[in-house]
């Protein structure tokens, strides 16, 4: 079992071998870039690394959902994630809704 953190404090225990998307955008210059990229990692338990995805959202626009939404769906992976990890509900400097 891999246990993980949750928030609060609290923890669960998943299935190892189960695959899991990481999600992250990358680093930007509000003032100067127009779009960034954000990538998806997928692994499979804590250790094994399955795949990597990318897509390309606009610094402060509304497409940050759609894209990554996009991405997953586009993933030969899709049907086996069984859980999907963000830093927060925000990318890029706007919500994912």
């Amino acid at each position: 079992m891999i246990k993980i953190s949750l928030v609060n404090g609290l923890t669960n225990e998943l299935k190892e071998g189960i695959k899991i998307l990481g999600i992250a955008c990358s680093s930007f210059n509000r003032l100067t870039d127009k779009t960034t990229p954000v990538f998806g990692v997928i692994f499979r338990g804590a250790e094994l690394l399955e795949g990597v995805l990318k897509t390309t959202v606009t610094v402060d626009g509304e497409d940050a959902t759609e894209k990554i939404i996009e991405m997953i769906e586009k993933s030969a992976h899709k049907k086996q994630l069984k859980l999907i990890l963000t830093r927060g509900g925000n990318y890029c400097r706007f919500q994912l809704y």
